[in-house]
């Protein structure tokens, strides 16, 4: 039936099938105003891409002064039931004007530029290697089902995503082939085809079933370079993480897809804190992740310190809630 929508959709003036999009837009925009938050959109919404009937508002929320806990909950409930009769509604990143710095050493440059506003805002540092790979493997992992399901709705999106990242988009859109050409930027530049291989069974699977038919270190390895937080959830309490990561050891190249990927997990944690009913489980899962960092003996001190502290800048501020 989406299918059928979206084609439909596809044939209307551009004007006329964005029109819901604009309208959903001014009713958050000005219901956030009397919450007195700053709010905006970002990502397709903002660069005029969406896909009528596939596309969602994504938006962010910059809070300027102190708010409780208990006001933003209440909004991102309202927020909630709106979703409920507006399904394009997407997802809500809220900052605060104070971590706004500290933010900078954990945004993925490239995410960051999906979000010009916040862009002006934060004093972003240059891309470093791994944030462009990183990048497309987390835009891989959230667009695999369409990219299985309806790969043909998929095009205009990934060839904009290429564009991006300075990569040629392949002539036809699937889940092989847009794995196969986003390997290039990857800072590792052998084992392509296990690489390969490792992205597409587990884009295709939950990550459960990609830890339980882990059968070679090597397989383990991808996992823990390509998905470590993924790996972290999947194997706490079955293996002994000390072990595993010294018999494992990775390379400097490795180890900064490692770092992209963590810091793009406290950008996400920070960003969805408010959304979260009990953050002990929150702060388990940040002791975790500190946990297997200072196992992992061969990454660069200046790299090792800089995720550590972003994780401590993370538990202070949930703290304040």
């Amino acid at each position: 039936m989406q299918s059928l929508i979206i084609k439909i959709l596809d044939f209307l003036p551009r004007r006329i099938s964005r029109l819901p999009y604009d309208m959903a837009h001014c009713l958050i925009t000005s219901f956030t105003k009397i919450f007195g938050l700053k709010c905006w959109a970002r990502n397709s919404y903002y660069f005029d891409n969406i896909v009528p009937g596939l596309s969602d508002i994504d938006f962010t929320i910059l809070l300027n002064s102190e708010r409780s806990r208990r006001e933003i909950q209440l909004f991102l409930k309202l927020y909630s039931l709106f979703k409920r009769f507006i399904p394009i509604l997407g997802e809500i990143n809220i900052y605060e004007q104070k971590d706004l710095s500290s933010a900078a050493t954990w945004i993925n440059w490239y995410e960051l530029k999906r979000d010009p506003m916040l862009f002006n805002l934060v004093e972003a540092l240059s891309p470093k290697n791994g944030d462009k790979f990183v990048y497309l493997l987390r835009l891989l992992e959230s667009d695999a089902f369409n990219l299985i399901s309806r790969p043909s709705q998929r095009h205009k999106k990934w060839q904009r995503h290429f564009q991006e990242v300075e990569l040629c988009c392949p002539n036809e859109i699937t889940l092989l082939n847009t794995i196969s050409a986003i390997l290039p930027c990857s800072p590792i530049t052998q084992k392509h085809n296990e690489t390969k291989s490792f992205l597409s069974y587990y884009l295709s699977h939950n990550q459960s079933e990609t830890y339980q038919n882990l059968h070679c270190d090597e397989k383990e390895r991808l996992f823990i370079i390509m998905y470590p937080h993924r790996w972290l959830v999947a194997a706490n309490g079955e293996r002994s993480l000390v072990s595993t990561l010294r018999r494992l050891r990775f390379t400097e190249e490795e180890l900064e897809i490692i770092c992209a990927q963590l810091k793009w997990e406290v950008n996400g944690l920070y960003t969805q804190k408010f959304t979260l009913p009990d953050t002990s489980s929150l702060m388990t899962y940040i002791d975790m992740i500190m946990n297997f960092l200072v196992l992992l003996e061969d990454m660069k001190e200046q790299e090792y310190i800089s995720l550590i502290d972003s994780f401590k800048a993370l538990k202070k501020s949930l703290a304040r809630y």
